[in-house]
């Protein structure tokens, strides 16, 4: 690729992942925010958005307290979790008794403010279902 390509499709990326950064704040309630990543509250979740303008990707990270300490069979239900998921990954932090879910996302095209959150509702589906798992009860 020559270095003109390389630029021009740097550009793109960056305008991709500028582009979706705007949707994101104008939709949700965005509480902080830096040069990488969204923090929001959104369905009774913690949540960052990241973004990684070199690979034109972006990540939702879905942050909820567990109201117990993390213990080995949690590590095994989140293994679980996992085996059966698809489109993301949970796991627990046993320092500070958190669940998490994290879906990553390929920005090939700009998305409508639609379809980000038609991605985001999917994925705290897919994070209260594995939540309600772990924790044996419901939202």
């Amino acid at each position: 690729m020559s270095k003109t390509t390389g630029n021009a499709e740097h550009q793109r990326r960056m305008q991709l992942v500028a582009h979706t950064r705007t949707i994101i704040m104008q939709a949700l309630d965005v509480k902080a925010a830096d040069a990488n990543v969204l923090h929001l509250s959104y369905c009774d979740f913690y949540i960052q958005a990241a973004f990684s303008p070199e690979q034109s990707a972006m990540t939702f990270t879905l942050i909820r307290p567990l109201d117990w300490s993390v213990d080995i069979r949690d590590y095994q239900t989140v293994n679980e979790i996992n085996l059966e998921s698809m489109r993301g990954s949970c796991s627990v932090d046993a320092a500070g008794n958190c669940f998490f879910y994290r879906m990553a996302h390929w920005l090939e095209t700009e998305l409508p403010a639609a379809r980000l959150l038609e991605m985001l509702n999917c994925c705290v589906d897919d994070a209260k279902l594995a939540y309600n798992r772990l924790t044996g009860g419901s939202t």
